[in-house]
């Protein structure tokens, strides 16, 4: 973990693209890894304490035909309802796509 001077208690995180799979939705959005932690410690941590993992610049669509169902800016998703979770560490959210 680095600490800055300007905020000691800061941790500094990347953003990357997330796909989650529920039943019945597909969830695109932003998870904030950080900087050279492994997903398998994102998606573990805080496990006992709080069953949700953050996104941000959210899109739910339904699995069965694709329709998007909402947009927001905020979502939290219940560990126990993802069937599958994939992140994207080769190509942060913050840079643009080829």
């Amino acid at each position: 973990m680095k600490i800055s001077t300007s905020r000691p208690l800061t941790i500094q995180k990347q953003q990357h693209r997330a796909t989650i799979y529920l039943n019945a939705y597909r969830i695109l959005g932003t998870v904030h890894l950080q900087i050279g932690g492994r997903v398998s410690d994102f998606v573990n941590w805080n496990l006992k304490e709080g069953p949700f993992i953050p996104l941000t610049d959210v899109s739910v669509y339904t699995v069965d035909t694709g329709e998007l169902l909402f947009t927001t800016e905020f979502l939290a998703v219940h560990r126990n309802q993802i069937n599958f979770l994939a992140i994207d560490k080769m190509e942060p959210a913050t840079q643009s796509k080829r």
